[in-house]
């Protein structure tokens, strides 16, 4: 993936417009000015204009390597000096690019570590709707009463389909058409021993 400093993610081609980057999308070009490619060195000089403390250049340039510009970036957005306008590029005195990174590595454990004990409250729940709606009918999901009817009694919006008409809609669209094309191993083994009928 080709890092461009400071710019935008085209998902598209670019072509030199008069010596300058353009975004092409279909037929048509949008000239909006792309960013020029930088590399890391040059990523880290661009933050030291800016105003960022680096620190020592190499250290910064391998800090950028490994976790990226794009990545820091959100990270050092609120150290960007306000204007009347918006961000501005340069940062406030005394911004560390130090600092921007502890605050990435925090922000990096705390997600893990709420995300570890998420987990297992989302495996318990999960368990435990599977046991209580597997008591009411191995095929559950295919009874409309259960799998989707509004609890209000109000009707369904037009254009919302339920979880029941999803699995038995016809066509290649239908869950139970999808599930039967699927080719891993574990479903292929549902397939061989069980019916869609049967539980």
């Amino acid at each position: 993936m080709v890092t461009y400093a400071g710019g935008a993610k085209t998902g598209s081609a670019c072509s030199q417009v008069q010596g300058r980057s353009s975004f092409f999308r279909g037929q048509g070009a949008i000239h909006v000015p792309v960013k020029n490619y930088r590399t890391h060195d040059e990523q880290v000089r661009l933050l030291v204009e800016r105003g960022m403390d680096t620190g020592e250049h190499d250290l910064a340039v391998a800090t950028l390597r490994r976790i990226s510009y794009y990545r820091l970036s959100g990270y050092w957005y609120p150290f960007r000096i306000q204007s009347a306008v918006g961000r501005a590029d340069t940062f406030r005195e005394g911004t560390r690019l130090a600092d921007v990174v502890s605050l990435y590595n925090f922000d990096a454990q705390l997600r893990a570590a709420t995300f570890s004990v998420l987990a297992p409250i989302e495996l318990s729940l999960r368990t435990l709707l599977g046991d209580r709606l597997g008591r009411i009918s191995p095929c559950v999901h295919l009874a409309p009463v259960c799998s989707g009817q509004r609890l209000s009694g109000s009707p369904t919006p037009p254009g919302w389909t339920t979880t029941s008409e999803r699995w038995t809609r016809p066509g290649k669209t239908s869950l139970l058409t999808t599930v039967g094309s699927t080719t891993g191993s574990c479903l292929r083994g549902q397939r061989s021993n069980y019916s869609t009928g049967a539980g």
